[in-house]
């Protein structure tokens, strides 16, 4: 996000706190370095701002917050393959198109979805498991 649409969404938030001191805002991200939940700090005409119901979050973090659970999106990410496979094996033949996606992705060959785990999530809360239990969970043994 660039400076001005991040100050642009910081008013925003900011506004809305100030009618509503009992409200959080969060600014969630999907693809974030590591796993976090800091307060949201930024400079508004050249003047440091900051209060602590509004948060840049992490994804993992935003769904502990609302699930209540430490590793609630990991446990998302590990069933969603298996979801997408059930989901492709019940689909219709009829589907009017070509899905070019899966035969590309099926063509690069080696795990994508553990490199994509890896390579996006490897900082977040439950990604943290040695690669033989990603290996695990990818191919349905998760207990």
């Amino acid at each position: 996000m660039n400076s001005k649409s991040a100050e642009q969404t910081y008013r925003m938030m900011h506004n809305h706190i100030k009618e509503n001191p009992n409200d959080k805002w969060f600014l969630v991200e999907v693809i974030a370095q590591q796993s976090r939940n800091i307060v949201w700090s930024v400079k508004l005409d050249n003047e440091p701002c900051y209060d602590e119901r509004i948060r840049r979050v992490s994804i993992d973090e935003f769904y502990k917050i609302v699930t209540g659970e430490e590793n609630a999106f990991y446990k998302f990410c590990v069933q969603l393959p298996k979801t997408i496979k059930k989901l492709l094996a019940n689909r219709k033949d009829n589907v009017k198109g070509t899905n070019t996606v899966i035969t590309e992705l099926q063509n690069r060959g080696g795990n994508l979805q553990k490199a994509i785990f890896f390579l996006a999530f490897a900082n977040y809360c439950g990604f943290t498991t040695v690669e033989d239990q990603i290996d695990d969970l990818l191919n349905g043994n998760h207990h």
